[in-house]
């Protein structure tokens, strides 16, 4: 994490040292760069001197950790250098947290989606990262969730028009005495519930089918039923 790939040394053993820059390399793939080694080469990767300008990246990325930036490096260039972009990642909710003080913190809302003409408000389109920068790098919430009386409940791909009956399709159908009619979908994003076979559903929405009250007395009937069965031995064991 703290090696610092711009300045890797290549030391020959005629005592010429070249520099290899491992990040340009893996950015550009420029095969001149790649420098060719010899029998009896030291191939040194210093670490980052102590002061250099560094963040810390968290979140969804193969190698979460510290790393080394450039001076005017903007938000979008380093994802792209360290290779945050994945199928994986949201480039839309990226957030960077801040120390603005020693009190306080400014947290920025990043959609590398956006541009200055369109109406999010609410986020930016790119941001000149600082030392001490604390980047999340969320994951695509691509799911949606269906529990209860399901045959196979579990996680499903979110698909664009389909409605809560549909997903419930998805999950195997209802089983016995399951209530289609009164399933109800809790939105992810906004915490706010809907009712109905036809309700939106958007992606990491819970879907929650409920049993009739019919069934859930049958089941309070079955548990009675075998604590009055254990009493009822109980009682007849201690008579013997």
């Amino acid at each position: 994490t703290w090696a610092d790939e711009h300045h890797i040394q290549i030391r020959h053993v005629n005592a010429k040292i070249d520099t290899f820059d491992f990040v340009r390399y893996k950015k550009e793939g420029f095969l001149d760069d790649n420098i060719f080694v010899q029998n009896g080469d030291v191939i040194f990767v210093p670490s980052l001197k102590s002061g250099t300008p560094s963040v810390v990246v968290e979140g969804f990325i193969e190698e979460p950790g510290v790393y080394p930036i450039k001076k005017g490096e903007m938000l979008s260039d380093f994802v792209g250098r360290i290779k945050g972009f994945d199928r994986s990642i949201d480039p839309s909710k990226i957030t960077v947290t801040r120390q603005s003080n020693p009190d306080g913190q400014q947290i920025f809302h990043i959609n590398l989606f956006c541009n200055n003409n369109n109406n999010d408000n609410d986020a930016l389109p790119d941001i000149e990262l600082q030392n001490g920068d604390r980047i999340n790098l969320p994951t695509v919430i691509n799911r949606v969730y269906v529990q209860g009386a399901v045959n196979v409940p579990g996680g499903y791909y979110y698909m664009v028009g389909l409605k809560a009956k549909d997903y419930v399709g998805l999950a195997g159908g209802t089983r016995e005495m399951g209530s289609i009619n009164k399933v109800r979908v809790l939105h992810f994003d906004d915490d706010t519930q809907e009712k109905g076979p036809n309700a939106e559903v958007r992606p990491g929405d819970t879907i929650i089918v409920p049993q009739t009250s019919r069934r859930k007395f049958l089941e309070y009937l079955q548990i009675v039923t075998s604590i009055a069965s254990v009493i009822l031995a109980y009682i007849a064991a201690q008579r013997r």
